[in-house]
């Protein structure tokens, strides 16, 4: 049952904000119980499917999933990014990230994750003193 309700959601979500999917979305949380990860889970899928890195980031922090979450922003999201000096697009989900207990939970976010976070904190700085 858990695969075919799984596949339903992916079926069926969207990413954008819509106020009437919202309201079938907390229907689904509240009233049928629906694990909250696995609506996070459907919308990476359908991120994927869309090809929206940043939204796919997003729900695979949402899910816990913050290596994988880690992967998207470096391999599809953070060069971009830092090129095009569009900071805030990585630095929310960069954020989330870096607390200890999420952190660990990283490969290589030393040297991945947490160089691109101290770069636009310092890159901040650096525009706060001009």
């Amino acid at each position: 049952r858990e695969q075919v309700i799984r596949k339903i959601l992916v079926r069926y979500c969207i990413l954008d904000d819509d106020p009437a999917y919202s309201e079938k979305e907390t229907f689904l949380l509240d009233n049928l119980a629906v694990p909250v990860v696995w609506i996070h889970e459907a919308k990476v899928i359908r991120a994927r499917m869309e090809n929206r890195p940043k939204d796919e980031a997003y729900h695979l922090l949402k899910s816990g999933h913050f290596n994988l979450s880690h992967e998207v922003i470096l391999n599809r999201l953070a060069s971009s990014a830092i090129i095009n000096e569009e900071y805030e697009s990585i630095k929310e989900l960069l954020v989330e990230i870096a607390p200890r207990e999420n952190s660990s939970q990283v490969n290589h976010w030393n040297t991945g994750g947490q160089i691109y976070l101290d770069y636009i904190k310092l890159w901040e700085k650096f525009n706060d003193i001009k």
